[in-house]
């Protein structure tokens, strides 16, 4: 977890020396200032998940604002500091913090308001083209992806068998596919790997059927593909759901990813398969929606057809017409960014399981 910190600041315009009354003075501020972190924000709120945005200062204009640079914290109001890496500006906020404590915790779904947003990308692949737009009605999406925890409890519950367990193999992934037996949700890289203390951890090794039966079994659906991307880029102007920047800048992670270069898993977010859901705050969606690039490839309701934008109805877009495989959206723990982009259609057959592909429910 990246904590703020306090070196030397200095509180004068350049050239101007300080005399020993003023050097003493700024000492005994920044150790009020460090107290104030401790006071103001309750360890158990100096998280990620508290991180908020900022733009960042001007030139400070007296000691009620103590401006920073390159790594150094700054108070008008509240607790906010610098990104060493970046010069991006965040800052706790306790007030939400003690709202999410009364409250228990966050809603598990996130509504999306219907409206009109532009779909696809006449920059990407040929499936993602044209844009278009598309009209949607209200809906609400699972704030993260399915866990192992949340699927284990489903299986104890009904019994289920996946696929995957049902054919005896599933799909790894280790710089290209391969056929592994032995391998399922409970094993997802094969006979000696496990899920164990993975339990928040997105499900993998899921086919297209066992997410459906799952989402039907808590009384939800899996989201079409229009909904998935409106859930992701809002309006439709925004490459990754954060927005236009890469996924990662210095060692900050939006999300969970491999190799700059395609395509291997990697472990400098942190994880080198799956996180734990929810663990890239700065990588949310515009309406608050967790882990929608990278982590996991995610079903969607739709059958693939790469030519299915240049014929799709304006209105709730689905494509129902049987075909071969599914569409699979967002991007894993084995791609690079291009393939975290929230406009990226792949597909894969329903009936099979991957180590990168898990789901998320609507409704």
């Amino acid at each position: 977890m990246w904590r703020p910190f306090l070196i030397q600041s200095q509180l004068t315009p350049a050239g101007r020396e300080k005399g020993l009354g003023e050097y003493f003075r700024e000492e005994i501020l920044k150790l009020l200032l460090a107290l104030a972190l401790f006071v103001l924000v309750p360890r158990a709120a100096r998280s990620d998940d508290n991180l908020v945005p900022l733009a960042r200062p001007g030139p400070w204009s007296g000691v009620s604002e103590l401006i920073g640079y390159a790594g150094r914290i700054w108070f008008v109001n509240s607790v906010k500091f610098l990104d060493h890496n970046s010069a991006d500006v965040y800052s706790y906020d306790p007030v939400s913090w003690r709202r999410k404590q009364r409250i228990g915790h966050r809603k598990a779904m996130v509504d999306i308001p219907g409206g009109a947003f532009l779909m696809g990308s006449d920059d990407g692949e040929p499936a993602e083209r044209p844009i278009h737009r598309v009209v949607l009605s209200a809906f609400s999406i699972d704030r993260f992806e399915t866990t192992n925890a949340e699927f284990g409890a489903f299986v104890s519950a009904t019994g289920y068998v996946t696929d995957s367990e049902r054919s005896g193999v599933g799909w790894d992934w280790d710089g290209k596919w391969r056929e592994i037996k032995g391998a399922d949700w409970r094993r997802p890289h094969g006979p000696a790997s496990s899920i164990l203390e993975l339990e928040r951890h997105p499900v993998v090794q899921v086919s297209w059927n066992d997410a459906q039966a799952y989402c039907r079994w808590r009384g939800k659906r899996l989201p079409t593909e229009a909904e998935w991307e409106r859930a992701a880029r809002g309006s439709g102007d925004r490459t990754y759901p954060w927005g236009n920047e890469p996924p990662r800048y210095g060692t900050r992670y939006r999300a969970s990813y491999g190799s700059d270069k395609c395509c291997r898993a990697d472990a400098g977010d942190g994880y080198f398969f799956t996180a734990p859901v929810g663990s890239f705050p700065l990588g949310r969606s515009p309406f608050g929606v967790e882990d929608l690039a990278g982590n996991v490839w995610e079903w969607v309701q739709d059958w693939f057809d790469p030519g299915f934008y240049r014929q799709s109805p304006a209105a709730s877009p689905v494509n129902n017409t049987m075909g071969e495989r599914r569409v699979i959206r967002g991007g894993g723990w084995g791609n690079n960014p291009s393939g975290l982009r929230s406009t990226l259609r792949h597909a894969n057959p329903p009936e099979i399981g991957l180590s990168m592909v898990g789901f998320r429910c609507a409704r």
